[in-house]
């Protein structure tokens, strides 16, 4: 439920935010990008077929590089729209449940998402500064390669699912039109189902529901 609720308020907020934006008159249009790392992670999943409840899958993943780049546009000074193309490189941690049991592990999933997200700048009492939260929703494109430290193969495979994301940043305005920022994002991609193998398994459907990831990053944005 909770989790439906974040894809839910994410595309309600986004809704909102380019209304007001579509109503405005002036558009000043930007360049940003960012890098950082996720420092949380995980996943569930199962494999497909009337097996696949008795083999469930979960993991964590390790800290990870994490870089987007986006063009927007902003309006009424504080409301933003932008487009966003973002990618993860998610080390998975040394252990993988598989079927209840726990296995060491090595691999990671990689995922390219393109967001369409909406913004919003609070102004506070320190010049130069604001704060901004916003959300955004979209499609991603997940790689895993799962496989234990001997080699066996765990899970692998490609899939595209629906995305949300929440975010959270504070940004310093600069000269020229150049801002620097820092924020958090949660990036939550819904339950994918692709084409997966397995060395014990063979191939077969697998399920992953869902994939999460927490944020921190930095970067500039520069207003033209």
């Amino acid at each position: 439920m909770i989790k439906k609720l974040v894809i839910a308020n994410a595309a309600t907020l986004v809704a909102c935010l380019l209304a007001q934006t579509a109503a405005a008159q002036d558009n000043n249009f930007y360049v940003a990008g960012a890098l950082g790392a996720s420092i949380d992670g995980s996943f569930e999943g199962n494999w497909g077929g009337p097996l696949g409840d008795l083999n469930p899958t979960s993991g964590t993943f390790d800290s990870g590089a994490v870089a987007r780049i986006g063009v927007g546009y902003g309006v009424l000074t504080n409301v933003r729209a932008e487009v966003e193309l973002g990618y993860h490189a998610l080390p998975i941690s040394d252990e993988y449940t598989f079927s209840a049991l726990p296995f060491d592990s090595e691999g990671d999933a990689k995922t390219l998402s393109l967001m369409l997200n909406g913004l919003y700048d609070f102004d506070i009492s320190v010049p130069g500064y604001s704060i901004y939260a916003g959300a955004g929703i979209g499609v991603a494109k997940t790689e895993v390669n799962i496989r234990r430290q001997s080699g066996f193969q765990l899970s692998e495979g490609t899939s595209v699912a629906p995305a949300a994301q929440l975010r959270l940043g504070v940004e310093r305005e600069l000269e020229n039109g150049m801002n620097v920022f820092a924020d958090y994002t949660y990036l939550y991609l819904k339950e994918t189902e692709f084409d997966g193998y397995n060395d014990a398994i063979g191939d077969a459907d697998q399920i992953f529901s869902p994939i999460e990831s927490h944020d921190l990053m930095v970067g500039v944005r520069y207003g033209f």
